[in-house]
């Protein structure tokens, strides 16, 4: 899924999750922010990306 989130100014994954009752312990994950087509990563490009989730 891609979207246009305007104000969002970072690159990287971003953790988030639910903060009302029993979501709080089900809803949850990682958003992967890319770079602007055409621009590149702070940082050295990474091989690839492999989100984890405990």
């Amino acid at each position: 899924m891609e979207q246009d989130k305007r104000g969002i100014h970072e690159e990287g994954t971003i953790w988030w999750h639910a903060h009302n009752g029993w979501a709080r312990a089900t809803v949850h994950g990682a958003v992967i922010i890319y770079p602007k087509r055409g621009h590149t990563y702070p940082f050295p490009k990474p091989h690839a990306d492999v989100p984890i989730i405990l």
